[in-house]
């Protein structure tokens, strides 16, 4: 039972026990108790089913031990044929000019990635931009 600002008590467990066949607010088939429903709202699978598939290879507090110790046999590692890399290319230069004045020269490559240059005109006086 829980008290409610203004001291009524309220049994939680009688309102969520109301809700339970209802769709849960989702994209997943479920109702609020957690059964897998289809469209009309009837049960396909119980959360009680669900809930042994689960833990039918999954025990709890089980834990599998490995040894990390170095063993006669030795993995082999699988050869994986390297391609020739990818030269990158400059694709194209752009003459930007930052929100604080300062001129920069954007660089597009190949591989899709930027780069943000200095211009030569930075040393200078900053450009005046209207805003």
């Amino acid at each position: 039972m829980i008290r409610s600002a203004r001291g009524k008590k309220i049994n939680m467990a009688t309102i969520v026990a109301k809700g339970e066949r209802e769709r849960a607010v989702s994209n997943a088939p479920l109702n609020a108790r957690g059964d897998i429903i289809d469209s009309r709202g009837e049960i396909k699978v119980t959360r009680e089913k669900l809930s042994k598939e689960f833990y039918k290879d999954n025990l709890p507090g089980v834990e599998e031990e490995i040894s990390i110790s170095s063993s006669d046999e030795t993995d082999v590692i699988e050869e994986v044929a390297i391609e020739k890399e990818e030269i990158v290319t400059e694709v194209s230069r752009t003459e930007r000019i930052r929100e604080d004045g300062t001129p920069f020269i954007e660089v597009e490559y190949s591989d899709g990635s930027m780069s943000n240059i200095l211009s030569a005109n930075s040393n200078k006086k900053k450009l005046k931009t209207k805003t």
